[in-house]
């Protein structure tokens, strides 16, 4: 949560890709943060669908 009000300077390939990273390279402030916060709403729903999913068991890990 702590990216969401100052954006970190750059990006790590742990959590994204090559293309994502030297995108976010060239972007100010303002995109870093728009970035982030679309990274943070796509997980978000990502984890949503994978939650309200219609079956038995989840297992929701890193």
């Amino acid at each position: 949560m702590r990216w969401l009000d100052e954006p970190p300077g750059r990006l790590t390939a742990e959590h994204y890709s090559a293309k994502e990273i030297a995108a976010y390279a060239t972007m100010n402030r303002r995109e870093r943060l728009d970035f982030i916060w679309f990274k943070l709403e796509e997980g978000a729903k990502l984890f949503s669908t994978l939650w309200d999913a219609k079956i038995p068991r989840k297992v929701l890990t890193r």
